[in-house]
């Protein structure tokens, strides 16, 4: 155990003189233990057993990948002959082939907000540029790579080998012109969109790009509702966690990681002045979003965040996550309250909106 934690403390060094240097957690150089003589500690061989305990939603596919998938192309790896490889769960279904053994049974979630709206015959689209495409699909439908029936993915190819603080408005044009193409079609019962920017930029340190991506998704909310209330859709607006809304420590280093700052939800209707909503958490989304198109949630659901019965109820719903938008202190720190924010501000202003305790 003393030498798991010496070597965990050299490792938590290694990363401290990383940030240092200016590296990031997106773009750090992989980092090896070294004895005293200058030899790698633990790599990996033929021989060992690994038990892989990482439980991420998509980084551990794209790891176990790298060990266990015979047609691995994306570099040149080191083949294994003779390596006991143990996936903490079941992944992905493709694993099932392969016969790896497995710690834990994967757990299936039924009753999905996705699996609700298909089982009632209406018609649904996923929407987000690839870096958060998983957050839309595979997340939402439980942790399951499924598609339910009457159910549409669109997925927006994200930019590669760019740092993204260089461009911090990512493929956040491309997403809103098909999302407003597929608003108009009115085709859909409910939409749902993830807006990544929040949480990509808000991961680098740099504070410029982050003010420059709260601009651009403010603009890109105006031209998203403007085109959603004309097609009579009640718009949900929210978040999933924080890290936007901080730019800076109290120490005044750059913030990159979550935060447990509570997120916004508003609620976007020409009927909705008069409703009120109280406060609650995630779990409360799905419901309020049954309620709003008219079906009755399961049992096993959360309350929605009504404090009474609704006049809402046309069955056509677009939820936007502002992926990484937390509610943070009003000051020079947070890059939301800089950049101001023109159009969502006056959305807190005419419509009913309260805040949710989210995953941090």
């Amino acid at each position: 155990m003393g030498k798991f934690i010496e070597t965990s403390e050299i490792l938590a060094k290694a990363i401290e003189e990383a940030y240092m240097r200016g590296e990031s957690d997106y773009y750090m150089k992989p980092l090896v233990l070294k004895n005293a003589d200058g030899k790698s500690i633990g790599l990996i061989n033929d021989g060992d057993s690994v038990v892989f305990c990482c439980k991420r939603g998509e980084r551990e596919i794209q790891l176990t990948d790298c060990f266990v998938e015979p047609e691995f192309t994306y570099f040149e790896r080191k083949n294994f002959s003779n390596l006991f490889f143990v996936l903490f769960t079941l992944y992905h279904s493709k694993y099932v082939s392969l016969n790896l053994p497995i710690a834990f049974k994967f757990e299936t979630v039924s009753n999905t907000l996705g699996e609700v709206i298909s089982r009632s015959k209406l018609k649904q689209l996923r929407i987000a540029e690839s870096e958060k495409f998983a957050h839309v699909t595979f997340f939402f439908n439980g942790g399951e790579n499924i598609v339910f029936p009457l159910e549409d993915d669109v997925k927006i190819p994200s930019h590669r080998g760019i740092p993204y603080e260089k461009i911090p408005l990512l493929k956040l044009s491309e997403v809103s012109a098909r999302l407003i193409e597929e608003i108009n079609k009115d085709k859909y019962n409910f939409i749902l969109a993830n807006f990544a920017n929040g949480d990509i930029i808000g991961h680098t340190a740099d504070f410029d790009a982050k003010v420059t991506c709260v601009k651009g998704i403010d603009k890109t909310l105006e031209d998203v509702v403007t085109a959603a209330i004309k097609q009579k859709y009640t718009v949900m607006i929210t978040a999933d966690h924080g890290v936007l809304e901080v730019g800076y420590k109290d120490d005044g280093r750059p913030n990159v990681s979550h935060t447990t700052n509570p997120v916004p939800f508003l609620l976007i209707d020409t009927r909705a002045q008069n409703i009120s909503l109280k406060e609650g958490r995630l779990a409360n989304v799905a419901s309020t979003v049954l309620v709003s198109m008219g079906i009755e949630p399961p049992e096993i659901f959360e309350k929605s965040l009504f404090r009474a019965r609704t006049a809402i109820n046309q069955r056509k719903v677009l939820l936007i996550v502002l992926d990484g938008w937390g509610i943070g202190k009003e000051d020079s720190k947070n890059p939301i309250y800089v950049a101001g924010a023109p159009f969502y501000n006056r959305l807190l202003r005419e419509y009913p909106h309260t805040i949710l305790k989210a995953s941090g």
